[in-house]
């Protein structure tokens, strides 16, 4: 069976956010979040991918040690998440993920055109 255009063009444009934020995430953090081990790191979810109202949320993800990603332990990543980004916004990003938000495939999109130039301005400081 064949997918719709408009379904395999919003799966085309998820996986392409995910592409970039992973690249943002591996070039900002230096350690992981959760047990400050050195690379590799990979692309942690704080609020599991599934919540696409914070998906690509760049407070969402971070930084995380293979191990620790894999491990899943949600209280240490709150834990770290409030020494990172204080309360209020750890507190914020659990209610967005929460929240019924469906963004529109054109939302979608216009968040990866200001993602590629974001990670594009991080090479160009490297």
């Amino acid at each position: 069976m064949k997918t719709s255009g408009a379904s395999s063009t919003r799966k085309t444009v998820e996986q392409r956010l995910d592409k970039v934020v992973s690249e943002i995430i591996r070039k900002r953090d230096r350690v992981c979040i959760t047990c400050d081990r050195e690379p590799p790191l990979s692309a942690g979810h704080f609020m599991k991918r599934r919540h696409t109202a914070t998906r690509w949320n760049l407070h969402n993800v971070n930084g995380q040690c293979m191990d620790c990603n894999r491990d899943d332990n949600w209280e240490v990543y709150k834990d770290a998440m409030i020494i990172k980004y204080g309360l209020e916004e750890t507190s914020l990003i659990i209610s967005l993920a929460r929240a019924d938000i469906k963004l529109a495939t054109s939302e979608l999109e216009q968040l990866l055109e200001i993602l590629n130039k974001y990670n594009r301005g991080i090479n160009h400081k490297h």
